[in-house]
């Protein structure tokens, strides 16, 4: 079963992580966005959703998607006779995720423009 969790509870802003286990393999990454701790709910792994948090219904669509792929994902590695690789299961799961491979790396402007996005959707507006 997947989690999710938080890199550092006791940031100002700290990354939302994925945590799997398969047949005793772990499997752990970024999911990419990062928020406020104080609006975390660890018991449901979602964000809160109240009025200084008007990014959280989005995020949390963002994080069923995820506990989606990752489930179905899940369900074909434990239909083959071995794990992957950690590398392989990630590109398995963004391309279930998002339909397309994700690239191995990005340019800087591609980096730059993720940042952004990032930050628009943790920082409230005018900060």
């Amino acid at each position: 079963m997947a989690t999710f969790y938080l890199k550092n509870p006791k940031a100002e802003a700290t990354p939302i992580y994925i945590n799997i286990s398969i047949r005793g393999e772990k499997f752990r990454r970024s999911t990419g966005i990062s928020i406020n701790p104080e609006i975390w709910n660890p018991k449901t792994q979602t964000i809160r959703e109240v009025r200084n948090a008007p990014q959280a219904k989005k995020i949390n669509e963002r994080l069923r998607a995820m506990r989606v792929a990752l489930e179905v994902v899940t369900a074909e590695v434990l239909a083959a006779p071995s794990v992957p690789e950690p590398a392989e299961f990630w590109r398995r799961f963004f391309s279930r995720l998002d339909g397309v491979q994700p690239r191995l790396s990005l340019s800087f402007t591609e980096y730059m423009e993720n940042f952004i996005e990032c930050r628009r959707l943790t920082v409230a507006a005018n900060t």
